[in-house]
C-alpha cells in the first residue's frame, strides 16, 4: 500500500471490493449520499480518464489529483477508498479505527479484516456486489452491516465508481462508505412509535396497553429491563402495572414504591433522571447493586402537569443513552398519560353508564328516549308495559303508541319541548298496547341532548288501574246522584 501524506491516516483496505457512505441527501432511488463528497469523486474520475487517455500512466494520474482527494477526505467523516484493480491494491483514508471500535491503528489494514467484519448475512451480497463492479463496471452501492470490536454492528452503504481506460477497459474504482446507523436507528424509532400508536388505537385494556408502550420503550432504548408504574390516587403509592426482565430481587422489592420513598419523592419531581451506575446516589446505589444496573432512566408521566405514573428503562451493559433515544422514551412517557387518562376515563364513564343503566333498569316506571319520531332507548318496564319487545320498541314510529285521539296533543307539547319551550311537564294521555287494548299513563319529560342532536328523556307511569278506578267512582257516583235526584222528585 502506498504511503500516504501525514495529515491522512491510513485505513484498512477494504474487502475486494466496496463502496461508499451517503449522509446529505437521497439520489433518485432513495439512497443516502453525500453531496460534496460525490462531486469530488466524480470529478477525480474525469480527471484520471482524461489524463489516462492522454497516453499518461494512471499512477501520474493519480499524483495529480492527490490534492483533489486529499480535500474530499478532509471535507467528510466518511471512509474514502481507491481500488487499483489490476494489482488488486487499496488505498483507504480515515479514521476506520474509531469507526469500528478500536484503538488507533489497532483495525487490521488489511482487505481479510474487513471482509472478516461484515456481518455474516451480509456477506455473500456485498462481495456478490463488489465483483460484479469490478467485472461489468455496474455501479456498487450496497448497504450493510459490519461489526465493531466490542459485538455491536453499524450500518454503512458503500457506492464505487469505475475509472476506464483509453480502451474503456476497467483499471480502477474509487468511493466512500458512510456509517447510516443514526439514520436506520431513527427509521426503526419512527416504525416503532407507529406500530405503538396503531396498537393503542381505540385500547381500553390498561394493561395490555401498557405493556405494548413498555415494549416500544424496550425496542427503541435495546435496554434489557423495564417498568412501568401507576400512580394509585388513593395512598399515594407507585404500583408496577408491567414489566419487562428483572431478577426475583427486583420484583420483591420493586413492585410497590411507597409514597414516602425516595423512588417515589424523585419520581413526584416530575424531571427525567438519566444516571449510570456510578452517579447512582445513596439509597440507590445500594438498592440497584444487587440487580447489577449500569444505567437507569428514570421518566415520570405526567398529564396535565400532574405525575400519573412512571417509565424505569435501565441495563445491565450499557452505560449511556444517547439524546435522540432519551427524546423517544419521553414521547411514550407522554402516550402513557395521555392512555392512562384516556383509559381511566373511558372506564369511569362504562361504571357510569353501568350505573345509569341499572337504575333505568330496574326503575318502576317505563322510561324512554324519543327523537325524531323514533325511541332511541326503551327500558324492559316499556316492554312489559306495552307488549312490545325492545326490538320492535325500538323500530316503530312512536306514534304508534299513542291513542289517536291524544296524537296531536301529545306530538304538539313534543315538538313544544324540543323547541326549549315552557309549559306543563307531567299530564296524562292513552298509549295502544300491541294486543289492541288501551291503558292510561303519565308522562314527566325533559329535554336532553342525546348523542349531540335534541330529544326527550320520558317517564311513563301506568296509571291505567287508577284511571278505570276513577272512572268505577265518576260511574258510582253519577248513579247515586240521579238516585237523589229520582228520590226527590214529587210524586205523580
Amino acid at each position: 500500500m502506498k504511503a500516504l501524506p501525514a495529515e491522512l491516516p491510513v485505513v484498512p483496505p477494504p474487502p475486494k471490493k466496496r463502496g461508499r457512505r451517503h449522509q446529505a441527501g437521497k439520489d433518485a432511488q432513495g439512497n443516502l449520499f453525500n453531496h460534496s463528497l460525490i462531486q469530488e469523486l466524480e470529478k477525480r474520475i474525469q480527471d484520471l480518464e482524461a489524463e489516462i487517455t492522454g497516453s499518461r500512466s494512471v499512477e501520474e494520474a493519480l499524483r495529480q489529483s492527490e490534492e483533489l482527494f486529499r480535500k474530499a477526505v478532509q471535507s467528510t467523516t466518511d471512509i474514502v477508498w481507491d481500488w487499483d484493480i489490476g494489482s488488486d491494491h487499496v488505498e483507504w483514508y480515515g479514521d476506520i479505527d474509531a469507526m469500528l471500535g478500536y484503538p488507533a491503528g489497532k483495525f487490521p489494514r488489511t482487505l481479510e479484516a474487513w471482509e472478516n467484519a461484515l456481518h455474516p448475512d451480509d456477506h455473500d451480497r456485498v462481495m456478490a456486489a463488489l465483483n460484479r463492479h469490478a467485472e461489468t463496471g455496474e455501479p456498487y452501492n450496497v448497504e450493510y452491516r459490519i461489526i465493531r470490536k466490542d459485538g455491536s454492528f453499524r450500518n454503512w452503504i458503500d457506492r464505487g465508481l469505475v475509472i476506464r481506460d483509453a480502451e474503456g477497459g476497467i483499471v480502477r474504482s474509487v468511493g466512500a462508505c458512510v456509517d447510516i446507523t443514526e439514520h436506520r436507528q431513527s427509521e426503526a424509532r419512527g416504525r416503532i412509535r407507529r406500530d405503538l400508536a396503531l396498537k393503542l388505537a381505540g385500547h381500553i385494556d390498561m394493561e395490555m396497553a401498557l405493556k405494548h408502550c413498555l415494549a416500544a420503550a424496550i425496542d427503541i432504548s435495546s435496554f434489557d429491563l423495564g417498568v412501568i408504574y401507576v400512580l394509585d390516587e388513593k395512598s399515594g403509592d407507585f404500583k408496577a402495572a408491567c414489566y419487562h426482565g428483572g431478577s426475583a430481587y427486583l420484583l420483591e422489592h420493586y413492585s410497590v414504591l411507597k409514597a414516602d420513598s425516595a423512588d417515589a419523592r424523585l419520581i413526584k419531581k416530575g424531571s427525567p433522571l438519566y444516571a449510570k451506575a456510578k452517579e447512582f446516589t445513596p439509597p440507590f446505589d445500594e438498592q440497584l447493586k444487587p440487580e447489577g444496573i449500569t444505567f437507569d432512566a428514570t421518566i415520570p408521566v405526567l398529564f396535565q402537569e400532574r405525575v400519573i405514573a412512571s417509565l424505569g428503562i435501565f441495563s445491565h451493559t450499557e452505560h449511556s443513552m444517547p439524546a435522540v433515544v432519551r427524546d423517544s422514551l419521553e414521547a411514550i412517557a407522554a402516550d402513557i398519560g395521555v392512555i392512562i387518562d384516556r383509559i381511566a376515563s373511558r372506564q369511569a364513564l362504562q361504571a357510569s353508564e353501568e350505573k345509569y343503566r341499572l337504575v333505568v333498569e330496574n326503575a318502576g316506571e317505563a322510561i324512554i328516549v324519543a327523537q325524531d319520531g323514533l325511541l332511541k332507548l326503551a327500558n324492559q318496564n316499556t316492554s312489559d308495559m306495552t307488549g312490545y319487545s325492545r326490538e320492535e320498541l325500538l323500530s316503530i314510529s312512536f306514534i304508534n303508541l299513542i291513542h289517536p285521539d291524544d296524537r296531536q296533543m301529545v306530538v304538539e307539547r313534543h315538538l313544544r319541548r324540543l323547541n326549549g319551550e315552557a309549559f306543563e311537564q307531567v299530564y296524562p294521555f292513552r298509549v295502544v298496547n300491541k294486543d289492541g287494548s288501551v291503558g292510561w299513563v303519565e308522562i314527566r319529560a325533559v329535554r336532553i341532548e342525546w348523542e349531540s342532536r335534541p330529544a326527550t328523556l320520558d317517564f311513563l307511569t301506568d296509571i291505567t288501574k287508577r284511571k278505570l278506578a276513577e272512572e268505577a267512582l265518576r260511574q258510582s257516583e253519577e248513579k247515586y246522584r240521579l238516585l237523589v235526584e229520582s228520590a226527590n222528585e214529587p210524586a205523580r
